[in-house]
């Protein structure tokens, strides 16, 4: 029950405060920007803990924009399952046409990273590029949908290939489900 709960906290906190997906084919409108906090409680087996994330983004020009994103997960009682990781990146529109865009996104990242039943650890790189489809519903409902593919590689030689899709919607005029 407590994992449901959990659950149930992360999606409400992010249908009701995250807006728009930070994804690699959209760029913020020069001097644009877009920010969201997190914080979720979270259960691992009997362990109780935080789950915190802190995201930016800043439109640098029309073409380029800049994201920043912290995570961090605290377990008070068994600290060996903290984790926190650290990512800034470029992103560049490649083309629009339509409702279609297309960009690709690189930058360093730090920290504890999960992949499958392993763990990645330290400094790393992370690439990808995405081609993503925006427009308005009949109801004037705005919704868009993703794909993004990522390469992402940190100085234990750990590496990894990633595949994310992506759908939002307006709900109402204040409510954005992702």
């Amino acid at each position: 029950m407590i994992a449901i709960r959990g659950l149930f906290t992360q999606l409400f906190t992010a249908a009701t405060l995250a807006g728009a997906a930070g994804a690699a084919p959209w760029v913020r409108d020069d001097g644009g920007w877009y920010g969201r906090a997190l914080v979720a409680h979270d259960t691992l087996g009997d362990a109780n803990g935080w789950r915190g994330d802190l995201y930016a983004e800043y439109g640098l020009t029309d073409a380029w924009t800049v994201t920043a994103k912290s995570e961090s997960v605290s377990y008070p009682d068994y600290e060996a399952f903290d984790r926190d990781a650290f990512r800034l990146t470029l992103r560049r529109k490649l083309f629009t046409h339509k409702n279609w865009t297309a960009g690709a996104e690189a930058g360093p990242i730090y920290g504890s990273t999960v992949t499958g039943l392993s763990g990645c650890e330290g400094f790393g790189f992370e690439t990808r590029g995405g081609l993503g489809y925006s427009g308005v519903r009949k109801t004037g409902r705005k919704f868009y949908a993703f794909a993004d593919a990522a390469y992402i590689r940190q100085e234990t030689g750990c590496e990894r290939v990633r595949a994310e899709f992506g759908y939002g919607s307006d709900l109402t005029e204040r409510v954005f489900l992702t």
